[in-house]
């Protein structure tokens, strides 16, 4: 009986859990990084196209020295947040666009695995 526990308490020793990705796992974390810098950036960019059409409206229905100043915001609410969503979409994004074209090599740190994360256990 003791025999038969202690060959129980050792087999269930032995026995390991699953193993983890990690791999995966970054990769799961920088693409969950990229696509929140891609998201956030669209949000910024739809904030300003409704600033830029009330602007556009401001200008249409005011006079000409009201109609200079809208015209100056229409160009405030665009040309800012346009420079800034490339400016964000191309630092998160360049890593992986460098590997695509193939100038970087597939392990850089910093670019997504799609294989690790597509890979079947």
């Amino acid at each position: 009986m003791v025999l038969v526990l202690l060959g129980v308490s050792a087999s269930l020793a032995k026995a390991e859990g699953p193993t983890v990705n990690w791999d995966a796992l970054q990769s799961y974390a920088v693409l969950a990084v990229k696509l929140t810098v891609t998201v956030t950036g669209i949000l910024v960019f739809t904030a300003a196209l409704v600033r830029a059409a009330l602007a556009a409206l401001r200008k249409h229905l005011s006079g000409s020295v009201a109609a200079a100043a809208a015209q100056r915001e229409l160009y405030e609410a665009i040309e800012g947040p346009l420079l800034w969503l490339v400016a964000l979409a191309l630092a998160a994004w360049l890593p992986d666009i460098l590997v695509a074209i193939g100038l970087l090599p597939s392990g850089t740190p910093f670019t997504v695995r799609w294989d690790e994360i597509f890979r079947k256990p």
